[in-house]
């Protein structure tokens, strides 16, 4: 969960907080547990942008793409 926090928290915090925090649009990514439930979703259309790609307005960058992967690989 640290490396969670110290380095996907800020990726969503600027690119996915206004749209996927409690209350918002599902799923709620505020937390470690909403990203770690939600990782092949997340791996298909944030990191793979298939489907219907997230971030809708493409706010983050290939390396910050690449770190979400790169998490995504660790259990």
């Amino acid at each position: 969960e640290a490396i969670w926090r110290a380095t996907i928290q800020p990726i969503y915090a600027a690119s996915c907080a206004r749209c996927h925090g409690p209350g918002q649009q599902s799923p709620d990514l505020s937390t470690y547990a909403g990203w770690n439930t939600n990782r092949p979703s997340l791996d298909a259309r944030v990191v793979q942008r298939l489907g219907s790609p997230m971030p809708p307005d493409n706010s983050i960058t290939d390396a910050q793409r690449m770190t979400i992967g790169r998490w995504l690989m660790m259990r």
